[in-house]
């Protein structure tokens, strides 16, 4: 990990694994936001950050956005995630081989305050918005709700360390499944038309949905790539 001196709450964050050539960048959404002292010059949108990304079948994108929309009106978090999910849209016409993950919202630990104002029946709600908007997609969802409802530790609104594990064996996961199908087609294309490969896609957490088979009932908000 590099020390950007970034506020804690509100980064960019920035690591690089040398030996395996991965670079990983966390960057904090734009507003609305319900933190205090974020520079300005910080404050970038989902959608401009993906404007930017070149893509390809080595890149991954990562999102997390909900926890900071509760409070305000549901149409502020339709237009967003239009907005989204138009430049996923693009992202994935210019490079068709990027991997896009969506996270999706957990339930919380529910005080009086936070039953009246922000409770999960407003997470639900904005769930399913999130769920019918990406429907349909070439996106992958790590289904944070359903993974926190199944786990003994009690909701809250940073899930705990064993939570956030399974959250990424999941993303691993996908990965995996990324580099075998890159891994296939390389094969299939230096094969040629008229030989077969005997490879097979393996199984994995039934955590993962691909957005043709979304259910519609059913660390926080930003981008990372």
């Amino acid at each position: 990990m590099f020390d950007l001196k970034s506020p804690k709450q509100t980064e960019p964050f920035l690591a690089l694994d040398y030996k395996n050539n991965i670079l990983v960048t966390v960057q904090c959404h734009g507003p609305p936001i319900r933190f205090t002292n974020l520079l300005v010059s910080q404050m970038r949108y989902i959608t401009s950050e993906l404007k930017g990304l070149v893509g390809g079948t080595n890149t991954v994108v990562v999102i997390g956005i909900w926890s900071h929309f509760s409070t305000f009106p549901v149409e502020v978090y339709i237009r967003l995630l239009l907005t989204i999910q138009r430049a996923v849209e693009q992202l994935l016409t210019r490079a068709p081989g990027t991997l896009v993950i969506i996270r999706t919202r957990n339930p919380k630990a529910l005080s009086l305050y936070e039953t009246l104002t922000n409770s999960d029946w407003f997470s639900l709600q904005h769930d399913k918005i999130l769920r019918t908007i990406f429907k349909g997609m070439n996106v992958k969802l790590v289904d944070t709700w359903e993974m926190t409802l199944a786990h003994h530790l009690p909701h809250s609104l940073h899930p705990q360390p064993p939570i956030i594990k399974n959250m990424i064996d999941v993303v691993a996961s996908l990965l995996r499944v990324l580099n075998q199908t890159v891994g296939e087609k390389k094969l299939k294309s230096r094969e040629g038309p008229h030989k077969k490969t005997t490879m097979q896609s393996k199984s994995i957490s039934s955590a993962i949905w691909s957005t043709e088979e979304m259910p519609t009932n059913s660390s926080d908000d930003g981008l990372i790539h």
